[in-house]
């Protein structure tokens, strides 16, 4: 366990909403006036902005004079450390029986804190989540939907290691969770909330999908997550081999989770435009699938992509004709070998 030390003791009923920001001075108004828009209104505010300079403070100085009776703490950290940095400092400020996680560009529906400790009290469950309608940066217009399918929240726990569909702006969880379970990992870029979720499962705590839809995922800007998405998906398959034993997950089972995540990450590489995707690096294509190779030696497909990408990384550094596509294969062919 990552130790956490949260300073203040427990307010029975009280949710503290933690919002790690960073340049974010465009989006975390709306963000904050849809907290004002809750119909649940025992609430704080723990604002941390990562070193980034600008309005955000004001905005939150602003945001706090309209509720007077709500606590609203402005803190900010002297070098940018990452979101899990900055929501760990949030974690240590709150004084919560529940933590709500909503980032400073996504918002919620009125009713969101309402449902969730709504069921967080009725079915005596840990973790809360809900589906998050995407919406594209500017416009709103609704992209689309990311949550569980009927078939995930079956598969519970082990769907977590083919997609993380727990979205942290849509998550709220008891204070519980975070003393049981610690700290978030501040070795993560790009998916800190999916090595959480499942060290979260490791300890025993209940999760709860919640109907319907009550947080709104903004998509498409500059700052957004899903614009890196090459190093996501790599990330994902790194946290996906280091994380602990899932209940009733086969060993065999697992490795092919892994192999496929790595799969993934290689293709993102190999295909990202990189003006659309700075972090992508078709060089990381070779070693990724050698990594899926290893969950599955029997995948001698792998094994050989692999090499003709080596070496066809190779032959371009020195400019020469690139060599044949493999043909021994024991399974089709990726799509990457394109």
């Amino acid at each position: 366990m990552i130790p956490l030390k949260i300073t203040y003791p427990q307010q029975t009923g009280l949710v503290s909403i933690v919002i790690p920001t960073f340049n974010k001075d465009q989006y975390i108004r709306a963000t904050l006036d849809s907290i004002s828009a809750q119909t649940f209104e025992n609430w704080e505010v723990l604002v941390v902005e990562d070193s980034s300079c600008g309005q955000t403070e004001s905005i939150v100085r602003a945001f706090a004079k309209r509720h007077p009776r709500n606590r609203v703490v402005y803190s900010r950290n002297e070098r940018n450390y990452g979101a899990s940095h900055s929501r760990n400092v949030g974690f240590s400020q709150a004084k919560g029986e529940f933590v709500a996680l909503v980032d400073a560009d996504d918002r919620w529906l009125p009713d969101h804190l309402a449902t969730a400790v709504r069921e967080l009290q009725a079915y005596q469950c840990d973790i809360v989540y809900s589906t998050v309608i995407m919406v594209e940066d500017e416009t709103d217009r609704i992209l689309g939907y990311w949550g569980p399918t009927p078939q995930d929240c079956q598969n519970f726990p082990g769907a977590l290691l083919d997609r993380c569909f727990l979205t942290p702006s849509s998550t709220v969880m008891r204070r519980s969770v975070l003393e049981d379970v610690g700290a978030w990992d501040v070795q993560f870029r790009y998916c800190e909330d999916l090595g959480y979720w499942l060290r979260c499962v490791q300890a025993g705590k209940v999760f709860r999908h919640i109907g319907g839809c009550h947080c709104l995922y903004r998509k498409n800007h500059a700052g957004a997550t899903t614009q890196r998405m090459s190093g996501l998906l790599e990330e994902i398959a790194n946290t996906y081999v280091t994380a602990p034993p899932l209940p009733g997950l086969s060993e065999s089972k697992r490795r092919s989770y892994i192999a496929a995540a790595y799969r993934r990450a290689a293709r993102s590489h190999a295909k990202a435009n990189i003006q659309q995707d700075p972090s992508a690096d078709r060089r990381r294509v070779p070693e990724l699938l050698m990594q899926a190779w290893r969950m599955q030696p029997l995948r001698l497909d792998l094994f050989a992509l692999a090499n003709w990408r080596r070496l066809r990384n190779y032959m371009k550094r020195r400019r020469l004709p690139p060599p044949p596509a493999p043909t021994t294969q024991v399974a089709p062919p990726s799509s990457i070998a394109a």
